[in-house]
C-alpha cells in the first residue's frame, strides 16, 4: 500500500507500480487524500500475467470508497 505525499505521488504511480510488478507482488494498492498525485483517491491493481490490471473502485455509504481484494477476500475502504 502506498500512501501519497508530493515528494513521491509521481514515483508511487510509475516507477514502483512497475517496481513491485517485477517483483511479482500480487497487488498494489495506493491512497491519495486530494485525488491529485494518482490521478484518483484511491485504487487497486492485482497483478495479472505480470502486468497490473484495475480493480472496480464503487462509491459506497457517506462518499466511501472500496475495492475488492480477492487476495485478500475483503473490500478495503477509503
Amino acid at each position: 500500500m502506498e500512501i501519497a505525499t508530493h515528494s513521491t505521488g509521481r514515483e508511487d504511480t510509475r516507477n514502483k507500480r512497475a517496481w513491485y510488478a517485477g517483483l511479482s507482488v500480487p497487488e498494489y494498492w495506493w491512497f491519495d487524500q486530494i485525488g491529485e498525485l494518482h490521478g484518483s483517491k484511491f485504487a487497486g491493481d492485482p497483478l495479472a500475467d505480470g502486468r497490473y490490471e484495475r480493480v472496480l473502485i464503487e462509491t459506497v455509504e457517506d462518499g466511501i470508497l472500496q475495492g475488492y481484494s480477492a487476495l485478500l477476500n475483503l473490500f478495503i475502504r477509503w
